[in-house]
């Protein structure tokens, strides 16, 4: 995901270390990437 600033470009992701007790699917392991990103973009400037 990526947020566009007034000096840029912010890329935010996520990275995943499975786990043999990991038994989510790959479309599960982002849910929550917009609501993280919402919340980074709140404290740059111009937010």
């Amino acid at each position: 995901m990526s947020i566009e600033t007034s000096y840029g470009i912010l890329g935010v992701s996520r990275v995943f270390f499975p786990t043999r007790s990991d038994q989510n699917t790959e479309e599960e392991r982002c849910i929550g990437i917009e609501d993280t990103a919402s919340i980074i973009a709140r404290y740059l400037p111009g937010g």
